[in-house]
């Protein structure tokens, strides 16, 4: 019977539109200090990394951050128990959503940012792989010493 109501409530929530289903457990609420933590770890995070990504970042009184893309659009994002939400800027229905990191909400604003995370992305990768490579061609030159040495 419990899967039934559970469907039940799953096509009822399906069909009504909500954002969360009901019958998902509600996450506790953030404290003021994990709030002022978090927002202050991204704010860094954002100003250390993403800093030519954006035209302005600040931290505000109410440890929300305030941001200036570079499409000139400005924006007030806070940290929930959810995620990160848009308190002003944008259109009406971007309010009603949730992004659980501040990079994603932020590539879903502003053109300009998504652009330049992808490319510091890609960069990130090339990277790693000639870090890879570079690795596999020491591995192969030891390989080489060692089968010198067992030779002689």
């Amino acid at each position: 019977m419990a899967n039934e109501e559970k469907r039940s409530a799953e096509l009822t929530w399906i069909s009504s539109g909500d954002l969360a289903p009901p019958f998902m457990s509600q996450r506790k609420k953030l404290t003021e200090e994990e709030v002022s933590q978090l927002t202050l770890e991204e704010y860094e995070q954002l100003n250390k990394t993403y800093s030519i990504l954006l035209k302005s970042l600040s931290l505000t009184e109410s440890d929300s951050l305030q941001v200036a893309t570079l499409e000139g659009d400005e924006f007030v994002f806070q940290i929930t128990a959810e995620g990160w939400k848009v308190l002003e800027g944008g259109d009406p229905g971007i309010r009603k959503r949730t992004w659980e990191m501040v990079e994603d909400l932020l590539r879903s604003v502003s053109p300009q940012f998504k652009e330049g995370w992808d490319v510091m992305l890609l960069e990130k990768l090339n990277s790693i792989s000639q870090s890879q490579v570079q690795d596999n061609s020491d591995q192969g030159d030891q390989e080489e010493i060692i089968s010198e040495v067992q030779k002689k």
